[in-house]
């Protein structure tokens, strides 16, 4: 693919507050188009450049072009686009690892938060400071669950990796590092939940240990070998696009 008419596209599209399903639908169909009048001045003009320069020119201004198709997208999408990236802290181009220490850093303060805020209403209500000694439970949660966040984006990325994928496809190449990557998410939740076990009741899993185990791990690992490869494609097509440089 003509890396220029890719980047004419993405300024129009990047912008737009709208799922990646979505912009990725919109890439495809602007990219046809540009192409096919590049292709068009390419004939009556032999030199590449002023024959993007023409296409360019007959594509439609950038600004237009997003104002348009922003019209498209239905508010309720561009609210959760929005919701999404204040809870995700999402960013365009920030690194996978850096992604992951935000969403995972940011799940545990508001969850710390939301648990406080019940805990304290709770005592107060209730009048019972049984309830103000759940803390530790509700932050070991908390904790937890932000952990399990920062690990399944990096082995969601890792997942990721096991799938070759161009513009506007993918296909499996490497099962081992999906099957890797799914087996790790499985690992952190069992351990979580046994770490949790273990703060709220000491010493009370052991004798059910194998099932307390097992069980969330193998639920886990299957619900994330089918969400990555359901998003596989989405997420492969959005990168190749996500990571060109506007500049």
């Amino acid at each position: 693919m003509n890396q220029e008419l890719m980047k004419t596209v993405e300024r129009v599209v990047r912008p737009l507050p709208c799922d990646k399903t979505h912009k990725n639908r919109m890439r495809a169909d602007l990219y046809s188009q540009l192409e096919r009048i590049f292709e068009e001045e390419l004939a009556k003009e032999p030199n590449e450049s002023l024959a993007l320069s023409r296409a360019q020119d007959r594509f439609g201004e950038t600004a237009q072009l997003k104002k348009e198709l922003l019209a498209t997208i239905p508010r309720i999408h561009q609210w959760q686009t929005a919701l999404d990236h204040f809870i995700t802290g999402h960013r365009e181009g920030r690194s996978t690892l850096r992604f992951a220490v935000g969403f995972g850093s940011r799940a545990s303060v508001v969850l710390t938060l939301f648990f406080a805020v019940m805990i304290g209403w709770g005592t107060f209500y209730w009048q019972d400071p049984i309830i103000f000694g759940m803390w530790p439970a509700f932050l070991a949660i908390a904790l937890l669950f932000g952990g399990n966040c920062f690990t399944n984006v990096i082995l969601g990325d890792l997942a990721l990796q096991a799938f070759q994928g161009d513009s506007f496809s993918a296909r499996l190449k490497k099962p081992y590092l999906l099957v890797l990557a799914a087996v790790g998410a499985g690992l952190s939740v069992a351990v979580s939940l046994l770490t949790l076990i273990e703060v709220a009741s000491p010493g009370a899993y052991w004798s059910g240990l194998p099932g307390v185990f097992l069980w969330p791990m193998g639920m886990t690992i299957a619900l994330f070998l089918v969400v990555v490869t359901l998003m596989a494609k989405v997420e492969l097509v959005d990168r190749r696009w996500s990571q060109l440089s506007l500049d």
